[in-house]
C-alpha cells in the first residue's frame, strides 16, 4: 500500500502542478475571507468596549409580599367544601386598604365559581387584565395531602422559555409578578394553615439576588458568530473541487482500471485525502494566526492550539461530507452544480439549530449532523470571549452555553463525524461504485456473505447454490502439447450475482508465449472472467492462478506481474504519454528512475516516442490504443489481459497492432477478447469461447475448423441469375453429399465435405466442360471461417441465411426549400425543438439537479430568514413553577441560609438530585466569590431562600424568567417540609397557563437590511450555480463538431446562438425565476420581500442577470472542456458573489462616513459593471435595501428602476448591455473572426518569396492572373 499511495501522489502532484490556475484558486479559497477578516480587525476592534474586571455588586431591598397588589376578581373550578373554604380564606388574605373619598375602606378581590368547562372558555375569552382564574386539580370530597393548582391572568409571562430575548438585566421585569405572586402566596398559605391547623410565623418577603455587573465585550461576540459562515464558507471550493474530482473518476471509469491494476479503493480515497492537504493546512494554519497572532488579535484570550485543532478536524468532515457527496449522482454531467447545491444543503440543519436551546440528552444526536460541532465551538468561544476570559486546555470539559456542547465535545463529536461519513462514504462506494463498478446490495454488511450466494459443506467446501448443468460436446477442446508451461490457470471457476449465473464451472489454461484469444456475445461473461483474473471480482467457486498467484490470497503480488488494456481507452487528464506508462510501470514497484528510462523505451518500440510529451487529447484513436497498450505492457508485464485492443479502429490502424500484437507473441502470456472473427484468426493461437456463462470450445482454429466447419465452400458467379437446379444436379452427381449454401442475383455457393476432397479434381473438370452451358463465369473454392464455427458454437437458435432483397430502382426525392423569413422561423423551430429533446432525454437527473433541489433550497433560504415565524411567537404554554422548569440547564445552583430549625431541607434535595444547593449565610460574598473564579458562574445561581424564625425570603435571580414564582414555590415547599411531617418537597405544586391577550393592533417586524440581502445573494448564488450547467452542451457540440456541422448545413451562427440562448433562458425562468417568486410569495412572513414592486424589480434583474451569466458561460464553453468549464464558472460565482460582497461591506467599514476612493475601490466598481456575476449580485442587494426601506417607510419610498447611486437602475442596463457586449463576441468568435485577426496579427510581416528561377512565361501568367482578379473584384 505504501509504494503505491506514494505513486497516487506523485499522479497528484504532476496534475496539480499542470493546474496552475485551479490549483491557486483552491488555496486561495480557503484564506480569502480570514484575511479580509484580517484587514478590518483595526477597524472592528476600535469599537471594543474594554473589560470591567473589578466586578460591581448591586443590592436590592427585599419587598414584602402583602405590600403587592393581587388581582381584584377570582374565578375557580371546581366548587367543592374545600375549595370554597380555601377561597375565602384567600379572598380574606388578599383583602386591602383603599382610600376613597378621604376615607380608608377594606377592599377585597371578588371570588366566584365557575360552574363548567364551557364557562370557564368563555371566561378566558371574556376576562381582563386583573382577573385570575384558579383550577385546583386534586380535589374531591377529602382535603388533599398534596395541592395542585393552576393560575391563568391574562397578561405575557414567556411561558415557552426560560431565556429573555436579550441578554441584558432586566430591572424591572418581576413587575409583572406582582398580581401573580400575592395570589400564588396566598393559595399556598392558607392551604398550609388549613391543613395543618398551624400558622404560619414568618413574615414572607421577596427579593432579587444581589446583581454582578459585568461589561461585555459584544464585538468579539458577533466575530465569533461570524467565524461560523467564514468556517464553512472558504471550504465551499475545497469540497466541490474534491467531489467533482472523484465523481469524475468514477464516472470515467479510471478508478476502475485503478482497481483492475492493483490498487484498491481504501488507497484511492486515502491519496485524495492527502492530496488536499496542502489546502487543509493553509486552512487551518493561516486561520488560527489570522485571528490570534499580532499585539491587538481579533482574539486574544485563547489558546491557539485549541482553534487549530478544531479547524483541522472540521475540514476532515467537510472532506469525508465532500466523499458522500460525490456518491449522490453517478453521471458527472452535473458533477459542480450537485456538489455545490449539496454543500449548501447540509448547512441547513446547523442553521435549523442555531439559537434552540434543546434538550442536554440530544447535544450528542445533534453533534453527529454536519457543521454543528463547529458551531459549538464557536459559541463556547463567544462565551467566554465577550467576558475577556481565559480560553485554555482546562476550559474545554465545560460547556459554557446553554445551546451548545463543551469544547472537548465538539472535538469528539467532529473526530466521531469523520469515522461515520468516511465509513458512509465506504459503504455508497460498495451499492453505488458507478456504471463501471459491480454494485453490492444495499443490506451486504447485514448478509453473512455479501450476496448471499455460498454455504459451507459440511466438508468446508464452498459449494455453488442452484447449479443448472449444461453438457457440451468434447470434440471441441484440443489437447495442448506437454512442453507449453501455463501462465494462467483456471480452474472451474463459477460466479454467482444474486440469482443470476454469470460463469459455470470454466476451466481453462492460458500457455506462456501464445495469444489465446477469448470469444463470445455480448453479456456472455467475458467481462466477469477478466474481472476475476484481475482480481476484482472473487469466485463464487474455483480459483484462478496467474503465473502461479493465487489472484485471490495473493492478489498483491498477481498484479504486479499482469498488465490490462480495457475496452475503452480510460486516461488521466493533464498527464502526458510519458507521463501516464511511467505512472502504471511505478504501480509495478520499479523505481522513478527506471520507471521513466523503461517507459522511453516501450514507447520507442511503439512508435509513441516522439509523442511524450503529447497530451492524451491530442492524439488520434490509433495512438491511444498504442498507449493504452502501453500502460499495460508497463513495467515488463508477463502476463497482458487485452479487452477488445482495437475495438473501433479502422482497418490499417488495426492491422498495425495486429503486427504489434504479433510481436509479443512467445515473451508474454496473452489473453485477448475481441468480436472480430478476422483478428482472432490471424492472432489467436488457441480460440475460447464462451456462451451463457459456460466454456464452450478452448482449441486451435484449424481443429474448430475441422471438429465444426462444414469442409470447403464452393462458389460461382454467373451471367444474369443463377440456374439452381442445373448446376445442383452437375455437382451432385459428383458429389451427393453437396448442399446449397446460399444465392444472390449472380451468384450461388455450396457446402461440400472435406472427406470427398479426392473428388474435387473430377467435379472441377466437369464444372469446366459445363461452364458455358451453365452460365458460369468464374469459379472460386474455399474452406469454412471461424465466423462458421462460433455461430454454431455460440448460438442456442439454428440461423437462417438470408437472401439479398433486391431493391426497385432508386428515386431521389425532391423536396420544396425555403427561404427568408420562413427558412430562418423553421430553422429557430428546429434548434429550439434540438435543445429541448436534450434536456429531455436526461429529464429525471435534469429535474432533480435542476428544479428540486434549487426550489427546496430557496424554500430553506426563505424560511431560515423569516423573523416573523411560529417560533417568534411560540405557543403559550401550561409549565409547572418549580426549578424543573429550568432542567435544560447544565448546572443549577441554589443558595439557602436557613438559621431556624425543623426545615428537612434533605428532601428537598432529593426531589431535585441534579441541582446543586449551596449554604451561604452572605449570599453577596458567595457570589462575588464565585463569579471572581469564573464570570459565567453568576448565571448558574437561580433563586435563594433566607429563613429564620421571624422572616422568610425568596430570592430570585434577574437572568432568567420566572425565577421569582419559582423561588416562591421553592419556600413554600420548605415551609411544608417544617409544618408536615410526609412533606417531600413537592406538597404544593403550582400551574401557570396565562391567557392569551389579544393585541389591539397587528406588530409586525420588518427584515432588517442584512436578512433581506442575505436572502437575496443566496438566491443569486444558488440560481447562477444551476445555471452553470448550460455550459454542458456548447461543450459537447465544440468538441462533437455538431455546431459547426449546423453552419455547414445552412444555420447562420447568430441564428444558433440566439436560439440556445432564448431556450435556457424560458427554462431557467421558468425552472428558477418564477419560483422564486412565488415561494417570496407563499412563505414570507415579514411584509418584505413580497411586496409587488420588489417583486417585479427582482424578477426583472434575475432574468437580465441570467442572460448576461448565460453569455458569459458561452465564452468560457470556447475555452475550456466540460469539467474545466465548470470548475471556472464555480469559482468565478464563489469570488463574485460571495467573496467581493463582502469586501465592499469590508471596504465600507474600513471607510465609514468618508468618501474618498481608492484604487481598489474603483476595481470594484468596474467589476459592478463589466462582470455579471458581481454585477447581479450588487444588482439584488441594493433591491433589498430598498425593499426594507420601503417597507418601513411608507411616506418617503425609494425607486428601483431610477438611476441614482443606490438604485439598481443603471445596474439593470449594466446587465442588458453586458448581455448584448458578451453574445456579440461569442457570435465573432463562432464566424472565426478573433482568430482571423490573430493570425494576421501574427503574420503582419509575412510575404510570400519569388522562385529565383521562375521564367518570364510564368511571370507573365502571374501578372495576368492578378490583372484579372483584381478586375473582377
Amino acid at each position: 500500500m505504501k509504494g503505491t499511495l506514494k505513486v497516487l501522489l506523485w499522479k497528484h502532484f504532476v496534475v496539480r502542478v499542470k493546474r496552475f490556475i485551479h490549483f491557486p484558486i483552491e488555496i486561495l479559497s480557503t484564506m480569502i475571507i480570514f484575511i479580509l477578516l484580517f484587514s478590518i480587525k483595526d477597524s472592528l476592534l476600535r469599537k471594543r468596549n474594554y473589560y470591567h474586571y473589578d466586578l460591581k455588586v448591586e443590592q436590592f431591598e427585599p419587598k414584602l409580599l402583602n405590600s403587592l397588589t393581587g388581582p381584584e376578581s377570582i374565578f375557580y373550578i371546581p366548587e367543592t367544601e374545600f375549595t370554597r373554604l380555601l377561597m375565602s380564606r384567600i379572598e380574606e388574605s388578599l383583602a386591602y386598604n383603599f382610600k376613597e373619598n378621604n376615607t380608608n375602606v377594606i377592599k377585597k378581590p371578588k371570588i366566584k365559581p365557575v360552574t363548567d368547562e364551557s364557562a370557564l372558555k368563555n371566561l378566558t375569552e371574556k376576562a381582563g387584565a386583573k382577573d385570575a382564574i384558579v383550577i385546583f386539580q386534586n380535589v374531591s370530597g377529602t382535603w388533599p395531602k398534596k395541592l395542585k393548582y393552576t393560575i391563568r391572568i391574562k397578561d405575557v409571562y414567556t411561558t415557552y422559555s426560560y431565556n429573555f430575548i436579550d441578554d441584558e438585566a432586566h430591572e424591572f421585569f418581576g413587575l409583572i409578578y406582582e398580581s401573580f405572586l400575592k395570589l400564588q402566596w396566598a393559595i399556598d398559605s392558607n392551604y398550609l394553615e388549613l391543613l395543618t391547623g398551624d400558622k404560619i410565623k414568618q413574615r414572607v418577603s421577596l427579593q432579587k439576588l444581589p446583581y454582578v455587573g459585568i461589561t461585555k465585550n459584544n464585538v468579539v461576540k458577533k466575530i465569533c458568530y461570524s467565524l461560523k459562515p467564514i468556517c464553512w464558507l472558504s471550504l465551499m471550493l475545497v469540497s466541490v473541487f474534491l467531489s467533482a474530482r472523484l465523481l469524475d473518476e468514477r464516472a470515467t471509469g479510471i478508478q476502475e482500471l485503478l482497481k483492475m491494476v492493483g490498487v484498491s479503493n481504501n488507497v484511492i480515497g486515502v491519496s485524495h485525502v492527502l492530496n488536499v492537504v496542502p489546502a487543509g493546512l493553509m486552512y487551518c494554519v493561516v486561520g488560527t494566526l489570522l485571528v490570534t497572532v499580532t499585539s491587538q488579535s481579533i482574539l486574544s484570550k485563547i489558546n491557539p492550539l485549541l482553534i487549530f485543532i478544531m479547524l483541522l478536524l472540521y475540514y476532515l468532515t467537510v472532506i469525508a461530507l465532500a466523499f458522500c457527496s460525490s456518491y449522490t449522482v453517478n453521471n458527472s454531467q452535473y458533477g459542480e452544480t450537485m456538489a455545490v447545491l449539496m454543500y449548501l444543503l447540509l448547512y441547513i440543519p446547523a442553521q435549523l439549530l442555531e439559537t434552540r436551546e434543546l434538550a442536554r440528552w440530544t447535544l450528542p444526536l445533534c453533534g453527529l449532523l454536519p457543521h454543528v460541532p463547529m458551531h459549538w465551538f464557536w459559541d463556547e468561544v463567544a462565551a467566554l470571549q465577550q467576558y475577556g476570559m481565559v480560553f485554555s486546555f482546562a476550559d474545554i470539559a465545560r460547556s459554557h452555553s446553554a445551546t451548545s456542547g463543551s469544547v472537548l465535545s465538539c472535538y469528539l463529536c467532529l473526530i466521531l463525524q469523520v469515522c461515520l461519513y468516511f465509513f458512509f462514504a465506504w459503504y455508497l462506494a460498495k451499492v453505488r461504485p458507478g456504471l463501471h463498478g459491480q454494485a453490492l446490495p444495499w443490506n451486504f454488511i447485514f448478509q453473512r456473505q455479501f450476496c448471499g450466494i455460498k454455504k459451507k459443506s459440511p466438508e468446508g467446501h464452498e459449494v455453488l447454490l442452484e447449479f443448472e448443468d449444461t453438457p457440451y460436446s468434447t470434440d471441441y477442446f484440443e489437447a495442448a502439447p506437454k512442453d507449453l508451461k501455463v501462465g494462467i490457470k483456471i480452474v472451474n471457476v463459477s460466479k454467482k450475482f444474486e440469482k443470476e449465473l454469470a460463469l459455470a464451472e470454466v476451466t481453462l489454461n492460458v500457455y506462456k508465449g501464445e495469444i489465446t484469444v477469448l470469444l463470445g456475445h455480448n453479456g456472455t461473461g467475458k467481462t466477469t472472467l477478466i474481472s476475476i483474473i484481475m482480481g476484482m471480482l472473487k469466485p463464487t467457486e474455483g480459483k484462478v492462478l496467474v503465473e502461479g498467484l493465487d489472484t485471490v490470497t495473493q492478489k498483491d503480488k498477481m498484479q504486479r506481474i499482469i498488465g490490462l488494456c480495457p475496452q475503452h481507452n480510460l486516461f488521466f487528464p493533464y498527464l502526458t504519454v510519458l507521463e501516464h506508462v511511467m505512472f502504471f510501470t511505478l504501480l509495478k514497484g520499479v523505481g522513478y528512475k527506471d520507471a521513466k528510462t523503461s517507459s522511453q523505451a516501450l514507447l520507442e518500440q511503439l512508435g509513441l516516442a516522439d509523442k511524450s510529451s503529447y497530451q492524451t487529447s491530442q492524439l488520434s484513436g490509433g495512438m491511444k490504443r498504442r498507449l493504452q497498450l502501453a500502460c499495460a505492457l508497463a513495467g515488463d508485464a508477463k502476463v497482458l489481459v487485452l479487452d477488445e485492443p482495437t475495438s473501433g479502429l479502422d482497418v490499417q490502424t488495426r492491422r498495425g497492432l495486429w503486427d504489434l500484437l504479433l510481436s509479443l507473441r512467445g515473451s508474454r502470456t496473452v489473453l485477448l477478447s475481441t468480436h472480430f472473427m478476422e483478428e482472432a484468426e490471424a492472432l489467436g493461437d488457441r480460440v475460447a469461447a464462451l456462451h451463457a456463462g459456460r466454456l464452450r470450445c478452448h482449441a486451435t482454429t484449424m481443429h474448430l475448423k475441422r471438429a465444426l466447419g462444414s469442409g470447403y465452400r464452393l462458389s460461382f458467379t454467373t451471367i444474369g441469375l443463377p440456374d439452381e437446379p442445373a448446376i445442383t444436379a452437375v455437382i451432385t452427381s459428383k458429389i451427393p453429399e453437396a448442399t446449397v449454401k446460399d444465392t444472390s442475383l449472380n451468384s450461388i455457393s455450396y457446402n461440400l465435405p472435406s472427406k470427398k476432397s479426392a473428388l474435387f479434381p473430377e467435379l472441377f473438370n466437369f464444372l469446366k466442360s459445363k461452364k458455358s452451358e451453365l452460365g458460369i463465369d468464374c469459379i472460386g473454392i474455399g474452406v469454412s471461417t471461424l465466423d462458421e464455427v462460433f455461430l454454431k458454437l455460440c448460438t442456442d437458435d439454428a440461423t437462417e441465411l438470408l437472401k439479398d432483397i433486391v431493391d426497385g430502382e432508386n428515386i431521389e426525392p425532391v423536396f420544396k426549400t425555403v427561404t427568408g423569413p420562413r427558412l430562418y422561423f423553421r430553422q429557430l423551430a428546429v434548434l429550439l425543438k434540438r435543445q429541448l429533446k436534450y434536456h429531455w432525454s436526461k429529464i429525471s437527473l435534469f429535474l432533480l439537479v435542476q428544479v428540486i433541489i434549487p426550489i427546496m433550497m430557496i424554500y430553506g433560504i426563505t424560511i431560515l430568514n423569516n423573523l416573523n415565524t411560529k417560533e417568534s411567537t411560540p405557543e403559550v404554554l401550561n409549565i409547572t413553577l418549580d426549578l424543573d422548569f429550568y432542567s435544560k440547564m447544565a448546572d443549577r445552583r441554589v443558595l439557602y441560609s436557613v438559621n431556624v430549625s425543623g426545615f428537612n431541607l434533605k428532601r428537598i434535595q432529593d426531589r431535585y438530585p441534579t441541582v446543586n444547593f449551596e449554604s451561604a449565610p452572605n449570599f453577596t460574598a458567595a457570589l462575588l466569590r464565585a463569579t471572581k473564579e469564573n464570570i459565567l458562574e453568576y448565571n448558574k445561581y437561580l433563586v435563594g431562600i433566607k429563613i429564620n424564625d421571624t422572616d422568610a425570603t425568596a430570592l430570585f435571580t434577574k437572568r432568567v424568567n420566572l425565577a421569582a414564582p419559582v423561588a416562591l414555590n421553592l419556600l413554600t415547599n420548605m415551609i411544608a417540609t417544617q409544618l408536615l411531617p410526609y412533606a417531600d418537597g413537592q406538597t404544593v405544586t403550582t400551574y401557570n397557563y396565562p391567557m392569551e391577550s389579544v393585541l389591539p393592533f397587528e406588530f409586525i417586524v420588518h427584515k432588517d437590511d442584512i436578512l433581506s440581502e442575505t436572502w437575496a445573494v443566496s438566491v443569486v448564488f444558488v440560481m447562477l450555480t444551476t445555471v452553470v450547467n448550460a455550459v454542458l452542451l456548447p461543450c459537447k457540440e465544440r468538441t462533437s463538431s455538431a455546431r459547426h456541422i449546423h453552419v455547414l448545413a445552412g444555420c447562420a451562427p447568430a441564428l444558433h446562438w440566439g436560439a440556445t440562448l432564448l431556450t435556457h433562458t424560458l427554462i431557467y425562468t421558468l425552472v428558477l425565476v418564477l419560483p422564486a417568486i412565488v415561494i417570496a410569495v407563499a412563505f414570507e412572513q415579514d411584509n418584505t420581500i413580497d411586496r409587488p414592486d420588489f417583486l417585479v424589480a427582482m424578477f426583472v434583474v434575475l432574468v437580465l442577470g441570467i442572460i448576461a451569466f448565460l453569455a458569459l458561460v458561452y465564452i468560457v464553453s470556447f475555452m475550456f472542456e466540460e469539467r474545466a468549464s465548470c470548475i471556472v464558472l464555480v469559482s468565478m460565482i464563489f469570488f463574485f458573489v460571495v467573496v467581493t460582497p463582502i469586501v465592499e461591506v469590508v471596504r465600507d467599514l474600513c471607510l465609514g462616513s468618508k468618501r474618498e476612493y481608492e484604487s481598489f475601490d474603483y476595481f470594484v466598481l468596474v467589476l459592478s459593471y463589466v462582470v455579471p456575476p458581481h454585477t447581479i449580485t450588487k444588482a439584488v442587494t441594493q433591491c433589498s435595501y430598498i425593499t426594507g426601506h420601503n417597507a418601513r417607510n411608507d411616506e418617503k419610498p425609494l425607486c428601483y428602476f431610477c438611476l441614482g447611486e443606490d438604485a439598481p437602475g443603471g445596474l439593470m442596463l449594466a446587465l442588458a448591455a453586458q448581455a448584448v457586449v458578451i453574445m456579440t463576441i461569442v457570435i465573432l468568435t463562432q464566424y472565426g473572426v478573433f482568430n482571423m485577426l490573430f493570425d494576421r496579427v501574427l503574420n503582419i510581416n509575412y510575404r510570400v518569396s519569388s522562385p529565383a528561377d521562375v521564367d518570364d512565361t510564368v511571370r507573365a501568367e502571374r501578372a495576368y492572373v492578378e490583372k484579372t482578379i483584381a478586375l473582377r473584384e
